[in-house]
């Protein structure tokens, strides 16, 4: 079956507004929502980050980015701090807590992923990302592709 762009469109969007809501469910027993977990997520992976580097991998707005870091902060899952040359960067990183959460969440999401993915075979899952990569790298803009090494 062959889809129209707008087809495509809408089950793009729906896939991943299911996949966010089931990501939402088993985020709820580690008391983390969605945004917490993107962030908690991406510090993980990069290590020590501006929040302006942090704000693009994650595409969040920084008002809604520092209030979502605040909130990791007063969990100790995140440290902040602020490099003593230059007292007006503030830099973000998983704490060591932060970082065991995240590897826990990461295994317990790899297991359903598996569970969703398991539909197609490996080369046609290896060429799905692949093909989504490339249009998710069209419809980026440039200075949204260098953020954290992407």
């Amino acid at each position: 079956m062959s889809l129209s762009r707008a087809s495509l469109t809408e089950v793009l969007y729906r896939v991943e507004q299911q996949r966010r809501a089931l990501v939402s469910d088993a985020l709820l027993p580690r008391d983390l929502n969605l945004t917490q977990w993107i962030a908690l997520n991406a510090l993980a992976k990069a290590g020590a980050s501006t929040m302006t580097e942090l704000a693009l991998a994650c595409a969040m707005d920084r008002t809604s980015l520092t209030r979502t870091i605040d909130s990791l902060v007063a969990r100790g899952l995140v440290d902040r701090s602020t490099p003593p040359r230059d007292r007006r960067t503030v830099l973000v990183e998983a704490s060591p807590a932060g970082r065991r959460l995240a590897d826990d969440v990461m295994a317990q999401l790899g297991a359903l992923e598996d569970q969703w993915l398991e539909i197609f075979d490996p080369a046609t899952l290896d060429r799905l990302v692949d093909d989504l990569e490339r249009l998710l790298a069209r419809l980026s803009p440039p200075a949204k592709r260098t953020a954290l090494g992407k």
